[in-house]
């Protein structure tokens, strides 16, 4: 491209990054096209610019962000709602991103990047520093949302506050003190024994004996610092203890009520009466979580 055909542009820039290749006025910066991007000139190579997004409409979007910059930082020249109207012009024609206030913030954030610094640099900005600038709106905007208003792949993230009506919110379905009791009687745990042992441990034991019924602990010891304990290893093992305690008893009410219908085979020599057999394991709960043994 001759210095006669190229077609040679006039934008802002910032005054401190391109003191060397300024003219009279600091805040011009002289720039041509050409074949994948804009180059800078020095006030040696061009005498009498012409400003304006002259040039191919590449090369426009490209001029057209240059100016958004400098007009980011160092505030707009023109009134505010010719201002507003230009960069809408940036956000949805050049950019394609959506209006709204939280997307103007966040490519107002990005226009001061460093998507322009091969220009300052090497003299060269590609058209490809387009999709740099756009790449970082949308990083900046993500980082814009609130956690709340998140999505992740499965459904909307929620604040802790959410009201759920009747005075309820998200938080009074997550506290720490959650019901276990509560929780097994929807059915996780269908047999009735398994769930009276668990009734006769303090909400602090009941975590410990779920830690390790769900596999967040291999001991008692494990399962007890998992659920918080202050000294998991005494309180794993009373844990531990008092659910065998409680699994022995229900063994035992077991063998009361299947002595009752069944005949005597015979009486000992001692005369200690029915041998009983039968009784209650822990490990033949088909419903009970891997893991829960006492």
């Amino acid at each position: 491209m001759t210095a006669d055909a190229r077609r040679v542009l006039a934008g802002t820039a910032d005054p401190n990054s391109l003191a060397s290749v300024l003219l009279a006025t600091p805040s011009v910066l002289i720039y041509e096209e050409c074949d994948d991007g804009i180059r800078r000139l020095t006030p040696l190579d061009v005498t009498s610019p012409r400003s304006g997004p002259v040039g191919s409409a590449p090369t426009q979007d490209l001029s057209l962000a240059l100016t958004q910059r400098n007009t980011v930082s160092h505030g707009s020249p023109v009134p505010r709602a010719l201002s507003e109207e230009i960069f809408d012009k940036l956000l949805t024609g050049v950019l394609v991103l959506p209006r709204s206030e939280r997307w103007r913030e966040a490519v107002s954030t990005a226009l001061v990047g460093d998507w322009a610094a091969p220009l300052f640099h090497t003299g060269h900005l590609p058209y490809s520093a387009l999709g740099a600038l756009k790449a970082e709106a949308r990083t900046v905007h993500r980082q814009l949302v609130p956690v709340w208003r998140r999505r992740t792949r499965h459904g909307r993230v929620l604040s802790l506050d959410a009201a759920l009506g009747d005075g309820l919110s998200l938080h009074d379905l997550v506290v720490a003190d959650v019901d276990y009791l509560a929780h097994t009687a929807g059915g996780v745990f269908e047999e009735e024994r398994l769930n009276t042992v668990l009734r006769a441990l303090t909400p602090d034991e009941r975590r410990v004996a779920l830690a390790i019924a769900y596999g967040e602990g291999r001991t008692w010891t494990e399962a007890a610092a998992a659920a918080g304990a202050a000294d998991p290893k005494a309180f794993g093992e009373r844990v531990r203890r008092k659910a065998q305690r409680q699994a022995a008893e229900q063994r035992r009410r077991l063998a009361q009520r299947s002595a009752g219908p069944r005949p005597c085979t015979g009486i000992s020599d001692a005369g200690q009466g029915c041998a009983l057999e039968g009784g209650f394991s822990m490990d033949s709960v088909e419903a009970a979580p891997r893991g829960l043994r006492f």
